[in-house]
Parts: C-alpha cells; sequence; structure tokens
C-alpha cells in the first residue's frame, strides 16, 4: 500500500518535466520522433500512476476496516476493565450517574470512533501522497535551478506554518460555540421537560426571552469563529499568489540574463511545479484540523477507558474451593466517597458469620448497604477495612473467577442481552443442550 505512494506522487513532477521536454526538445527543435517518444513515456507513468492509485483504493478500505475492528475490540476489552463504579452509581456516592458514564463510554465507540476513521481514511490520499508529492516537486525546481528552489521553499512555511500557528486561537473559538451550543440546547431541554410548569404560571415570555439572549450569544460567537478561519484562509491563498509571481520574475530575470541557461522549458515546468507544491500543500493543510480531531478523539478514548480496575487479583492468587463451613465479615468498613472527600460510611464495622445450610436476610432502608454487602461478597469492591472470607480464605487471596462461578446471585433486575431467548438462557452456560434449556424455560 505505501509503496504505490511514489508512484501517485511522480506523476505531479513528470507533466511538468514533460512540458519542458515539449517546449525545448519538440517544438524548438521539430524534433517529432522526441514527441513520439516523449508522449509514450508520459503515458506508461500516467498508467503507472493510476495503477498505483487503483492499487490504494483496493487495499485501503480492507486496511481501514482492519484497523477500526481492532480499535473497537481493543476498547472493549478495556471496557470490561472499567472500575464497577464507571457502570453504575451508589446511592450518596457522588460520582457521574451510570447514564451519564454509559453515555460518555457509548460516544467513544460512535462519535470519536468517527472522527478517528475519518482521519485514518483521509491520510495517505490527501496528506502522504501530498506530502510526498510537495518534496519530489521542491526537489525538481532545485535541480532545475536552485534560486527559484529558494523562493519556491517560502510556499512550505507560508501555507503550513501560518494557518497552524492560529490554529489554538481557532480551537478556542470552537469551545466557546460548543458551550453556547450546550447552554442553548439545556434551554430546550428544560422547556420540554417543565411544559406543565411553564404553562401553569405562564412562563412562556420568560422563557423566550431567555432563549433569545442565548441564541443571539451562539450567534454571534458563530458568527466570530468563523471570520478568522475565512480570513486566514485569504491571507495563505493571497500570500501564495505572492510567491508564484515572486516565482515568476525571477525566472523571467535569470532567464534575461546574458550567460543563462535557463531555457523556455525550463521556466513553464518551474512555474508549474511551484503550483503543483502549493496545490499539495494545500491539501495537507486542509487535513490538519481532521488530525488534529482524531489525535484528540483518540485522547478522550484513552481518558475515558484508561481507568485502572479498583479491584485486581493479588500476585499468586488461588482458585477457591468449594463452600465447606461459613461466610464471614469481620470489622468491614466501605464508602463509595472518593479518597479526598471527607468519609461516609455505607458500611461501618460489620461483623457476622453465615453458617453454610443458613438463611440470611439483610432488611434496612434504601441506602443501608444491603446491596453493598451483596458487591463485597461478590467482590465487586475491597472494604476499606476488615475481611470478608469464605472457609478463612480472605476473598483478595483467591481468583474473582473461581469466587464467582462459586456464587449464584438474582440481581434486583436483571438485564435482557440483544440475543435470542435461547441464548439468554444459555448465557451462564453455553454448552447446556436443548433440553436442559427447555426445562430452565418451563420453571422459570
Amino acid at each position: 500500500l505505501i509503496a504505490a505512494v511514489p508512484f501517485e506522487a511522480a506523476i505531479a513532477g513528470l507533466l511538468p518535466l514533460s512540458v519542458r521536454f515539449f517546449i525545448d526538445r519538440v517544438v524548438g527543435a521539430g524534433n517529432q520522433s522526441g514527441l513520439t517518444l516523449a508522449l509514450a513515456f508520459l503515458g506508461t507513468g500516467i498508467l503507472l500512476a493510476l495503477g498505483a492509485g487503483f492499487l490504494r483504493d483496493l487495499l485501503s478500505p480492507r486496511f481501514l476496516s482492519g484497523f477500526l475492528m481492532a480499535l473497537r475490540q481493543r476498547m472493549f476489552q478495556r471496557v470490561q476493565r472499567l472500575p464497577l463504579l464507571s457502570h453504575s452509581t451508589p446511592v450518596h456516592s457522588g460520582a457521574l450517574p451510570a447514564t451519564d458514564r454509559s453515555s460518555a463510554v457509548v460516544e467513544r465507540f460512535s462519535g470519536d470512533t468517527a472522527l478517528i476513521e475519518n482521519a485514518a481514511s483521509r491520510a495517505l490520499p490527501v496528506f502522504v501522497v501530498p506530502v510526498v508529492r510537495a518534496i519530489l516537486c521542491t526537489g525538481v525546481i532545485f535541480w532545475l535551478e536552485w534560486r527559484a528552489g529558494l523562493m519556491a521553499l517560502l510556499l512550505w512555511p507560508w501555507i503550513l506554518l501560518a494557518p497552524s500557528s492560529a490554529a489554538a486561537r481557532a480551537a478556542r473559538n470552537r469551545e466557546v460555540v460548543a458551550e453556547e451550543e450546550k447552554h442553548l440546547l439545556g434551554i430546550v431541554k428544560e422547556s420540554m421537560a417543565a411544559q406543565l410548569f411553564i404553562r401553569a404560571f405562564s412562563l412562556e415570555q420568560l422563557r423566550l426571552a431567555g432563549f433569545r439572549k442565548r441564541n443571539q450569544t451562539l450567534s454571534r460567537e458563530a458568527a466570530r469563529s468563523r471570520t478568522f478561519p475565512a480570513l486566514l484562509e485569504t491571507f495563505a491563498s493571497g500570500g501564495v499568489l505572492c510567491i508564484l509571481v515572486a516565482v515568476a520574475a525571477l525566472n523571467g530575470w535569470i532567464a534575461s540574463a546574458a550567460d543563462t541557461t535557463l531555457s523556455g522549458g525550463s521556466i513553464a515546468a518551474i512555474q508549474l511545479l511551484a503550483i503543483a507544491v502549493a496545490n499539495a500543500l494545500f491539501s495537507v493543510n486542509d487535513y490538519l484540523p481532521a488530525l488534529a480531531a482524531g489525535r484528540a478523539a483518540k485522547g478522550r478514548i484513552d481518558e475515558t477507558l484508561d481507568e485502572s480496575a479498583d479491584v485486581v487479583d493479588a500476585a499468586g492468587a488461588k482458585i477457591l474451593p468449594s463452600l465447606q463451613s461459613e461466610i464471614g465479615f469481620s470489622g468491614v468498613k466501605f464508602s463509595y466517597a472518593p479518597a479526598a472527600e471527607p468519609v461516609t460510611w455505607q458500611i461501618a464495622g460489620i461483623t457476622a458469620r453465615i453458617p453454610k445450610g443458613t438463611y440470611v436476610a439483610f432488611v434496612g432502608p434504601s441506602g443501608c448497604g444491603k446491596s453493598t454487602l451483596l458487591k463485597l461478597l461478590l467482590r465487586f469492591h475491597d472494604p476499606a477495612e476488615g475481611t470478608v472470607s469464605i472457609d478463612g480464605h480472605s476473598l483478595k487471596s483467591v481468583t474473582q473467577t473461581s469466587l464467582r462461578s462459586r456464587i449464584g446471585v438474582v440481581f434486583q433486575e436483571n438485564p435482557i442481552f440483544n440475543a435470542p431467548i435461547r441464548e439468554n438462557i444459555r448465557m451462564a452456560r453455553p454448552d447446556a443442550s436443548e433440553e436442559a434449556v427447555t426445562e430452565a424455560a418451563q420453571v422459570a
């Protein structure tokens, strides 16, 4: 795939050199055989470039699909290792609601993955190939006339550095617009959710006035954010035209010198090459925002999904045997509050023995710690103080997989996965027979 890039880029230098040959060797000398040879050479080059482009178009979608598939797979593997608080939020935890956490993770898989896909899909045709083309054409200009090459070299910083130097300001403007849009959408959501209240107290005009003010602010900031990039683009385009005119003037001055060796064909080729360099660099400059958006999306993915698991197996953790005598809680304390905040214990100093073969019910008001005790027993969390054990084995000393394989749990709410009912029933035992699945359905 990468090997096709030089062939695509070479055509940009081949055409101006062909023009040079036509002017100097064919038109000027009346060389008909040279015309045939040049056309054959040019045609061969075009066919090679088209073939390379066809190969790129054939292989790029497969490569991109494989890349995105591997990226999504790695992301989903990381989701499985996220701390439990990223999936559900206990009472009084102070953490983000579970819906907000879930929305953030889903956004990483949808919006942010789409931004990475956009950057990756455009990288080869609008970034890599143009960069190689600009380097090649600049080198050919230097080969033809080094002074014209120095002048053409000004195109690089003018097109690439001038806009990128103002990228930070443009990004700040976009952030302001995004924030204003968020406020505007917030007013819409509030109004939709509070329709009864608004109409009962005749607040329609008040809400309209608030929306009008926020809408005007958004319009003003949006206009400002669009004006600056437009002026910058005009500035860059005007500068490029000035440089191209300067290259032409320099060529004319060199050609008018008495001892010049610069031919008319070389002058035309240099001018065409300079235009090719400018066009290639403009393509690169247009791609830079997509590249920045893709990098920012990758950063958000890492920030959201790189949380360390709050419960991990200890080095040398053992397989938990079947229950023999009892489950024990010894001086257990636990809090959902972050370490930097004052401790509010959900469970404070619980000590209990639950012998094998007995039934135990934990009764209390909402938020008193009933579900938390179950989560500690399943080792979704570790206690801040004290020990949870089975037959004297601290849960921290055994593997999580072996612990949970010994426990059957019925939650207050159970999910139905997006799969046939048969597969939902078979979820915990994928190898269950059809008869066992039918029997379980009948019992339920």
